[in-house]
């Protein structure tokens, strides 16, 4: 039986709020952190870290948004509704998630609406990295070498031929603030870099690196070859570059005549016109120093368009009466490198393995079209432009949500995943958070509002807004469409 108050619609009804579930807010964003996989000493450097808040249709004019960090929680930020809007931001105090240190801390909000301010509403929880030092513990504003960084062991300091066909170890010494997840590369002179898996380091220990033949030889022989090193922590805070340790590599007392790829003799292919067809990578071995019976074993080293290395291991000839030995580079490994580069070059062994020299590196630009490729909106649409192209700022929403618009004859656009990069006059930029990208489905991301008025001198500058997608599987394919606006305060 219904109460007499149910009956009678005029009566007040109990002062009950009409509940969102904390299920139906967004989890906060920290845009600076999702660039970098977490918050690292740049964005510490800054007064103030913005979490952004959104989509979110029920704000309300006089709502209030309150952030808490680390478990248990304590606040670092507060911030009214103050316009009608589908996403805030609120400043947290940098100085807040210093205090709260090192490692993975919770971040959340609670949403307070102001027609029942004594129930607010709890956001879901994100856990965000913190990292407040650099490995080696670098000093701010020195130079671009860490002497905190002690230089690398190289044995044998001194490589000839036979030291290099067995390779040589580097030892690089425990770093000051070394820690799960840090990324070692070892410099083996200044244009070779080798990439050590971060599952190989073990926290507080030195790592000992194996520098492979194909390296030395690519490095090239130098009497005084600097081998250094560096490293970047989880989050991207770097370390600068260690201290060099000089090495005597005399690797070649030959240097053969460098290779050549047959179908692109200019040392530019454009991949189409293989129609399909393998490349042939040629050595000419009528040379003084190579003899029937020797073996040539040729080293490739492609780099695709995403600066991701594929080495393709091709195997080693034998020298006989013809006057060039030809080997197979598979039409699939160049397709592969489109709009990337490749270098390649051998050596020469004669009985018992004995290595009489090396040749000359050759280059190669490889062009055409990437597989997949996707045709790109020129420039971004922002909301915010005045009948002359020009963005407003005073205009601007926070953040201000661009729209990109993808094809929906392209199904492509499921390969890849997209995002924003917005460069000012003062040359600083600001990344929006890469999104998995869609056919026919627009891609709203945004500039936050905060980082267009602290960061950028926006009085009649320049401002470029640049699209940028890249293959979601290995970051290869990468494209950019950039579109300059004039800006007006």
């Amino acid at each position: 039986m219904l109460s007499s108050r149910a009956k009678n619609r005029s009566l007040p009804l109990e002062t009950t709020p009409d509940f969102i579930a904390p299920l139906a807010l967004p989890a906060p964003r920290i845009p600076s952190a999702e660039a970098h996989g977490g918050i690292n000493l740049t964005d510490l450097a800054n007064p103030t870290i913005a979490v952004l808040i959104g989509p979110y249709q029920s704000f309300d004019v006089g709502d209030t948004l309150e952030v808490l960090w680390d478990d248990p929680p304590v606040q670092v930020g507060k911030a009214p509704i103050e316009g009608h809007t589908t996403f805030a931001t609120v400043p947290i105090a940098s100085a807040s998630i210093r205090r709260a240190g090192s490692g993975s801390k919770s971040c959340q909000y609670n949403f307070y609406r102001a027609r029942f301010p004594a129930q607010p509403l709890p956001s879901p929880v994100i856990p965000i990295v913190v990292k407040i030092d650099a490995p080696g513990d670098p000093d701010i504003g020195g130079s671009d070498v860490n002497p905190k960084l002690l230089a690398p062991q190289v044995i044998p300091s001194t490589i000839d031929m036979a030291q290099a066909t067995a390779g040589v170890d580097v030892i690089v010494p425990a770093w000051l603030n070394m820690a799960v997840g840090d990324k070692l590369t070892i410099f083996w002179g200044d244009k070779v870099k080798v990439a050590v898996d971060p599952a190989a380091l073990i926290v507080g220990q030195p790592t000992t690196v194996h520098i492979t033949e194909a390296t030395i030889i690519e490095g090239q022989d130098n009497p005084a070859l600097p081998v250094y090193y560096d490293i970047f922590d989880i989050v991207d805070n770097w370390s600068e570059f260690s201290l060099e340790t000089p090495v005597n590599v005399s690797a070649s007392t030959r240097l053969f005549d460098a290779p050549y790829l047959a179908e692109a003799p200019t040392g530019s292919l454009n991949v189409p016109d293989l129609g399909g067809r393998a490349g042939t990578a040629v050595v000419y071995v009528k040379q003084v120093g190579i003899v029937a019976g020797d073996t040539v074993t040729l080293f490739w080293n492609g780099l695709t368009s995403g600066n991701v290395p594929t080495p393709f291991p091709i195997p080693p000839q034998i020298v006989g009466t013809t006057p060039t030995l030809n080997f197979t580079v598979p039409n699939a490994t160049l397709a592969a490198l489109t709009q990337g580069s490749a270098t390649f070059f051998y050596k020469v062994e004669g009985p018992g393995a004995v290595l009489k020299g090396t040749s000359g590196i050759a280059s190669l630009n490889i062009t055409g079209p990437v597989a997949g490729q996707l045709r790109l909106p020129i420039g971004p649409f922002w909301p915010a432009m005045d009948i002359a192209g020009r963005v407003v700022v005073s205009r601007l929403s926070d953040p201000s949500v661009v729209v990109i618009h993808t094809d929906a004859d392209q199904p492509a656009w499921s390969e890849y995943r997209a995002w924003l990069k917005c460069t000012g006059a003062a040359g600083r930029t600001f990344e929006s958070p890469k999104q998995d990208a869609s056919p026919l489905v627009p891609i709203n991301t945004y500039v936050t509002k905060a980082f267009i008025q602290n960061e950028l001198a926006l009085n009649n500058h320049l401002v470029t807004l640049t699209f940028v997608v890249e293959k979601k599987l290995d970051g290869s394919g990468r494209q950019e469409s950039p579109a300059t606006v004039a800006t007006l305060a």
